[in-house]
């Protein structure tokens, strides 16, 4: 999650890994109000085999106006 969305269920959340598991090139933000962006599970821990660095991930987190 990057940011609150309108309820718990709707946050804007950053694609790591694509459906096959494999890392993508540059986070991809996605909002979950849309049907075919929804979140219908989450990732165990121990299968996320994705090193991330923080840094990049810090700049989406800021609201833009």
């Amino acid at each position: 999650m990057i940011r609150r969305g309108a309820n718990t269920t709707t946050p804007k959340v950053a694609v790591l890994i694509n459906r096959d598991g494999m890392a993508v090139a540059e986070p991809v933000i996605r909002d979950t109000t849309l049907r075919d962006c929804r979140i219908v599970a989450s990732v165990p821990y121990r299968d996320v085999k994705v090193q991330l660095n923080l840094q990049p991930m810090l700049s989406l987190t800021v609201k833009t106006v």
